[in-house]
């Protein structure tokens, strides 16, 4: 996540923006997205950085908390994880929050925010459903197969889609669980929270 007093990679250099996110089993896409971000927006080059750590669900907030300790920049870091399948979802949530780490969260998975690209986010329960059914709108919409490894998706699905608006669908749906009364993480579906992290990005770089 950025650092609010914007401190540089090094120390002593005051000018960048700095994000540092952990992610699971999604991490190939978020660093697809960071790269295709830094490439769009060439000027801001040298002055955002954004590094993407794999890790396993359970190791995230140590691996934040520890980051953080040492290097100064990421002052507010952030997890990037799916439902599928992780135990202690809603704590694992709960825990970074109240260690005022940002998550971004999706449920069932990852593609359930992709397909807010597309104008939509269907009620699928099932992680591989998701994926699956994903696919399908992905290659109808872009003529191609999908791949969370193609370093070109994100491109795709930009052309073919619309970023704006998948933040408002995403945005949406939060507010409609919450609305339902679903409290909690792993009872709020169709539902994420990687559209705050997306947002977050695309307005530090317009400012």
């Amino acid at each position: 996540h950025f650092n609010k007093k914007s401190r540089g990679l090094f120390r002593g250099c005051y000018t960048k923006k700095c994000w540092i996110l952990f992610a699971r089993n999604c991490w190939k896409i978020i660093s697809i997205f960071c790269r295709k971000v830094l490439a769009v927006y060439t000027d801001i080059q040298g002055k955002l950085v954004i590094s993407v750590i794999e890790t396993k669900t359970r190791d995230m907030i140590d691996k934040c908390i520890e980051l953080t300790a040492y290097e100064a920049q990421y002052r507010m870091p952030w997890i990037v994880f799916d439902r599928d399948q992780v135990k202690d979802f809603d704590a694992i949530i709960r825990e970074a929050k109240e260690k005022e780490i940002g998550v971004g969260w999706s449920n069932p998975c990852f593609e359930i925010w992709l397909y807010a690209y597309f104008g939509s986010m269907p009620t699928l329960h099932e992680s591989w459903t998701c994926c699956s059914e994903f696919g399908k709108v992905y290659e109808n919409r872009t003529g191609q197969k999908y791949s969370k490894a193609d370093s070109d998706m994100y491109s795709r699905i930009c052309r073919n889609g619309d970023e704006e608006k998948a933040i408002r669908v995403a945005q949406q749906k939060l507010e409609q669980c919450i609305r339902d009364g679903k409290v909690k993480p792993s009872g709020m579906w169709p539902c994420t929270t990687v559209h705050e992290l997306v947002g977050e990005i695309r307005r530090k770089i317009i400012s």
